[in-house]
């Protein structure tokens, strides 16, 4: 099975230029928590989230309205191919320990959005729980290793 044909969500995308305030607002008309930003010539450069809202802008007290969206995104994003099997997009989520990947095109162009809720429609029972217990871990991992003053 490839990404292409598990990824079930449209890829919302902001400019560069956007603000947070404008990003908060399309997420929160939309009910979704994740955004795509691109640069004027169209190239995919990050991607924001709702957590990242709330812990790059508003718990450093910046004002939203004067805050870019690049300027607290992720970058680059972590993304995956629409023919990848879906195997590769679980790795990445458990190696960056995120729930949603940018699914690209071969030429480059976005295609949607792969989330874990997308995975646990097609993973099996004990790798879904794998998947999700890596993803979701708390600890902090530096290069899909348990950083030596995480450990207990």
């Amino acid at each position: 099975m490839n990404c292409g044909s598990v990824m079930s969500h449209p890829l919302v995308v902001v400019p560069c230029g956007a603000t947070a305030s404008d990003a908060a607002q399309q997420m929160r008309d939309g009910r979704f928590g994740f955004i795509a930003v691109q640069s004027a010539e169209g190239q995919l450069v990050g991607v924001l989230t709702d957590r990242d809202l709330a812990v790059r802008v508003c718990a450093r007290g910046l004002a939203a309205e004067a805050t870019s969206v690049e300027s607290v995104m992720s970058s680059p994003p972590v993304s995956c191919r629409t023919r990848d099997p879906v195997e590769q997009a679980e790795t990445l989520m458990m190696e960056h320990q995120i729930q949603r990947l940018v699914v690209l095109e071969d030429d480059g162009s976005p295609a949607g959005l792969l989330s874990l809720s997308d995975l646990a429609q097609c993973a099996p029972p004990l790798d879904l729980a794998r998947l999700v217990r890596q993803v979701t871990a708390r600890e902090f991992r530096y290069k899909g290793r348990v950083a030596p003053e995480s450990r207990p």
